[in-house]
This record gives C-alpha cells, structure tokens and sequence, in this order.
C-alpha cells in the first residue's frame, strides 16, 4: 500500500508529504511538509509488484 500513496505523492503533491499520506501509508518516517526521496530499489520492487498483478488479471481473463 506504501508505493500507491507515494505514487499519488510524487503525482499530485509534487512528492510533499501530507498528514493523509502519514495517515493512509502508517509511513512513520515523514511528517508533513517533508519531501518524499525515493530509493531506486524501491522502485524496482513496485515495478516487481505491478508486473506480478498484471500477470494475475491476465491469467483470469
């Protein structure tokens, strides 16, 4: 749940963090008004993620 509301972070808040996101993520490393960073592994993981639920909806259609 963490890398769809950072991606909605990076997406529509220019990647500032706001209490919905504190809220919604139970991210504690941020608190509002803090600039989200981004670590390229954790890119790599919701790629991984996003790959692996694509596959899931293709093998059930």
């Amino acid at each position: 749940m963490r890398f769809f509301q950072q991606r909605h972070l990076l997406a529509h808040q220019q990647g500032i963090v706001d209490a919905d996101y504190v809220s919604r993520s139970g991210d504690g490393a941020y608190v509002p008004g803090q600039r989200l960073i981004i670590k390229p592994s954790a890119v790599l993981d919701f790629v991984d993620i996003i790959e692996k639920l694509g596959r899931e909806l293709i093998a059930r259609t």
